[in-house]
C-alpha cells in the first residue's frame, strides 16, 4: 500500500487459499481485476483503491462467502455494478467513486442487509435511486454526487436510521427533499450541510 507498484495484479493470488485481507491501494497497477480474486472463499477486504485498474468487476466476487469490504475507488474501471454482490451478506463498505462506472444502480446492492457505507461518487451513473435504498437501516454515510442520476430521492420508508451524511448533489434529481430526511438532522445543520447541496426543493 502507497509504493510504486506496476503491472498487473498477479492471478496467483487466487492460490492463496488463507488470504484474508488484500491491500494494494495507492499505486500505479493497471489491467484488470484478476477473477482467481473472485474465487478465494476467504478473501473478506480486497482494497484496491487508487490505481489505474479497468474493465469491470468480476461478477464472480459475489460468491466470496466472507466478504466485507471491497473499495476500487479511483480507478478507471467500466461498466456495470455486479448484481451478485448482494449475495454477499457480510458486505459492509462499499466504494466504487471516481471511475468510468455506467448504467444503473441494482436494486439488489441497495438491499444490502449489512451495507453501512456506500460510495459512488464522481462517476457516469444514471437512472434512478432505488427506493429499496431508503430501507437500509444499517446505513451510515451514502455519496452519490455528481452522477447522472434523476427522479426524485427515495422516502426513507422507516429505514436508514442511522444515517449521518447523504450527499445526492451534481444529479438531475427533481422533487422535494424526503421530510424524514429533514427531521433526521436538526434544521440548522441541514441548513449549512454542503452535502445537501444541488438538491433545493423545486416546487416553492
Amino acid at each position: 500500500m502507497g509504493n510504486g507498484l506496476n503491472g498487473t495484479i498477479p492471478t496467483d493470488l487466487g492460490a492463496l487459499s488463507k488470504l484474508s485481507s488484500l491491500s494494494l491501494s495507492n499505486n500505479l497497477l493497471s489491467g484488470q481485476i484478476p477473477v482467481p480474486i473472485g474465487k478465494d472463499f476467504n478473501l473478506a477486504v480486497p482494497l484496491l483503491r487508487n490505481n489505474q485498474l479497468n474493465g469491470s468487476i468480476p461478477m464472480e466476487l459475489g460468491a466470496l462467502s466472507n466478504f466485507e469490504e471491497l473499495d476500487v475507488g479511483r480507478n478507471q474501471l467500466s461498466g456495470n455494478i455486479p448484481p451478485d454482490l448482494a449475495n454477499c451478506s457480510r458486505l459492509s463498505y462499499l466504494s466504487l467513486d471516481r471511475n468510468n462506472r455506467m448504467g444503473e444502480i441494482p436494486v439488489e446492492v441497495s438491499q444490502g442487509e449489512q451495507l453501512d457505507e456506500f460510495f459512488l461518487q464522481q462517476n457516469v451513473f444514471q437512472g434512478t435511486i432505488p427506493s429499496s435504498s431508503g430501507n437500509l437501516t444499517p446505513l451510515q454515510n451514502l455519496d452519490l454526487e455528481n452522477n447522472k442520476l434523476n427522479g426524485s430521492n427515495p422516502g426513507t420508508r422507516g429505514g436508514l436510521t442511522n444515517l449521518q451524511t447523504f450527499n445526492v448533489s451534481e444529479n438531475n434529481l427533481q422533487g422535494l427533499i424526503p421530510t424524514a430526511l429533514i427531521t433526521r438532522f436538526n434544521a440548522s445543520s441541514l441548513a449549512e450541510n454542503p452535502l445537501l447541496r444541488g438538491t433545493p426543493p423545486t416546487g416553492s
